[in-house]
């Protein structure tokens, strides 16, 4: 989802049938309430024969949004009209995140991709005659992940550049120059899948399994299943520690919330929770 950057009552979806839908919230943010909110839909965008992973709008040019899936494409929504389609290489686009200057005719665009690559583009878009026309040259890859890119967020530096913030299924966290491609900073979130100490926020969320309403207990599993699948593996131990529960119900909801959490085949979910109750019995 992104928002349209100089009208708040209009934001943008996209999903796996390939379609990017438009909406107009009915009232201005200002006066809306709950009770008179109602979101209509503006008009579609047929982008991708594939899902659609990722998508913003272009901060200078609010007609142009772009999408991001086995390719990345710019686009003129409000004359249906493809701008500009860039490669992934071989590897799907999963985030997008793009910035311009005020007033600025060039922007950054970054790409994260399943592979864990980050391309880096610096991208033209013009007015000729009646149409916007557009160019985009390639600057770096940066190769700061082992796992696919979940994230990329883009912050205005000192003068016309910016940095970019990444995050990975690898666990870790990346700051990167956009211009020079070089690696600023680089944080390895994801803690030892034997270690002793699930993360803090993990603990909180497990500590939620066993509340008194039922619809906090699912929004928990639900935001540990979030943040597992973005490898903390520390949310895989904290729930792992409610199947030594003394209360039944207790472990029946952290089991419910394992089934989950583990896909077949992830060794690294399996090791952790075999490792943590390995040390809780010998503890």
């Amino acid at each position: 989802m992104s928002y349209h950057p100089s009208d708040p009552s209009c934001f943008a979806t996209a999903g796996d049938d390939g379609l990017v839908r438009f909406w107009k919230v009915r009232e201005t943010v200002a006066k809306m309430t709950v009770e008179k909110a109602s979101v209509l839909l503006h008009k579609s965008l047929r982008a991708h024969p594939a899902p659609i992973h990722a998508l913003v709008f272009h901060p200078g040019l609010p007609q142009c949004i772009i999408t991001a899936s086995r390719t990345v494409k710019l686009w003129d929504y409000e004359a249906q009209q493809e701008l500009l389609s860039l490669p992934s290489y071989a590897h799907s686009a999963t985030s997008v995140d793009v910035w311009a200057a005020v007033r600025a005719v060039s922007a950054t665009l970054v790409v994260g991709n399943t592979a864990g690559h980050i391309i880096t583009w610096s991208l033209e878009v013009t007015p000729m005659a009646s149409q916007l026309h557009a160019f985009a040259q390639e600057r770096h890859r940066v190769t700061c992940h082992t796992d696919a890119v979940t994230r990329v967020k883009l912050h205005p530096n000192t003068g016309d550049t910016c940095v970019c913030v990444s995050a990975s299924r690898d666990g870790t966290v990346a700051v990167f120059h956009t211009v020079t491609g070089d690696v600023l900073r680089h944080f390895n979130g994801d803690p030892e899948p034997h270690g002793k100490h699930p993360s803090v926020s993990a603990v909180t969320l497990a500590g939620y399994l066993h509340h008194d309403d039922v619809h906090v207990r699912k929004m928990a599993a639900h935001a540990i299943q979030v943040t597992a699948e973005v490898g903390d593996h520390g949310a895989v131990r904290a729930v792992a520690l409610k199947l030594q529960h003394s209360d039944a119900i207790i472990r029946e909801n952290a089991l419910t919330a394992l089934k989950a959490i583990v896909l077949p085949g992830d060794e690294r979910c399996i090791a952790a929770i075999a490792g943590l109750l390995l040390v809780q019995s010998v503890a």
